[in-house]
């Protein structure tokens, strides 16, 4: 199918899901992060629209996925939902969880890594990784694999990465990995792993990709403080001088916008032909994503750091 809409910073995941719905319908998707303040939720309420065989909502919390799976039933009643609690930060609840869904013996056509923490306070997790670099990268990375021979079975066979401009604050510091600032750094992390499963699995079919979802007010910000919301708000006009967002400015999306790319990544049939690519604004534009974020070299370096610091063989 030739992608004939309009994409750009308004194209929404409704648009895009349906336009690709024969992509959606009877296959078995699953979003990680999928609270409804957020683009998870977005990107899953349209995908359930389009009748998929099922949907699986993973995220930490139960009630935050039962309040998901309710709200997205009162648009859809007939959606199928099926929710699955994984903490991503903590490997020993990853593998529980990837354990759980390889026993439901079916394929996974798509996974979408959605979930993210930003700028949380500087800390290490029972298993000693920082916590966003835990949450948004290597639970990511390990669930992924853990389920990939499933995802190989699948009919779209496609994995997206929800990264971030973010990215473009910091490559993989391998020295230290759990320095302070390492919100860019995971998200540097996604885009490498999208990079990696396209060059070792394309040849199975296999389409992934990482994108940037743009500037979406979502409690992801609420770890800023007033003087950083003050600062990117002169520079952007994001925010108004008291912290609150400025909701007159052509800066903020809405979730449903900031899913768009996500739901073009997963089901455009079309997108296979530039695998491994960065989206923004629902279109490739790899251009975009710094180059140290999209170097097989140093992609297959954090593959390789990734299989040690985690003790696998992926």
């Amino acid at each position: 199918m030739a992608s004939s809409i309009a994409w750009g910073r308004r194209t929404t995941s409704e648009q895009v899901c349906a336009y690709f719905s024969s992509s959606i319908r009877g296959r078995n998707i699953i979003v990680t992060g999928p609270t409804i303040t957020g683009v998870g939720y977005a990107t899953a309420n349209a995908i359930a629209e389009q009748g998929p065989a099922v949907l699986v909502l993973a995220g930490r919390s139960l009630s935050k996925l039962e309040e998901a799976q309710r709200n997205i039933l009162g648009n859809t009643r007939d959606a199928k939902i099926r929710l699955l609690q994984v903490d991503l930060s903590d490997m020993t609840s990853v593998r529980k969880a990837a354990a759980e869904v390889n026993g439901w013996n079916m394929p996974i056509d798509v996974l979408i890594n959605n979930a993210a923490v930003m700028d949380t306070p500087y800390t290490l997790t029972s298993e000693g990784h920082e916590l966003q670099f835990a949450t948004n990268y290597l639970g990511h990375w390990l669930f992924t694999n853990t389920l990939l021979p499933r995802i190989l079975q699948g009919r779209n066979k496609r994995i997206v990465n929800v990264s971030s401009s973010g990215h473009v604050s910091s490559d993989i510091r391998y020295d230290d990995p759990n320095f302070k600032k390492a919100y860019g750094q995971s998200k540097t992390a996604c885009c490498l792993m999208a990079t990696s499963l396209a060059r070792k699995h394309g040849s199975e079919g296999l389409g992934a990709f990482s994108l940037d979802p743009g500037g979406i007010s979502t409690p992801l910000q609420q770890h800023w403080s007033l003087e950083e919301k003050q600062e990117i708000g002169r520079k952007y006009g994001a925010y108004k001088d008291d912290g609150t967002v400025d909701t007159s400015s052509d800066i903020w999306k809405t979730p449903s916008q900031g899913g768009a790319g996500t739901c073009r990544a997963a089901f455009d049939p079309d997108i296979i032909t530039q695998n491994g690519a960065y989206l923004v604004d629902a279109q490739v534009a790899n251009d975009k994503r710094k180059e140290y974020a999209g170097n097989e070299d140093n992609a297959e370096k954090l593959w390789k750091f990734t299989n040690e610091l985690l003790g696998e063989e992926f």
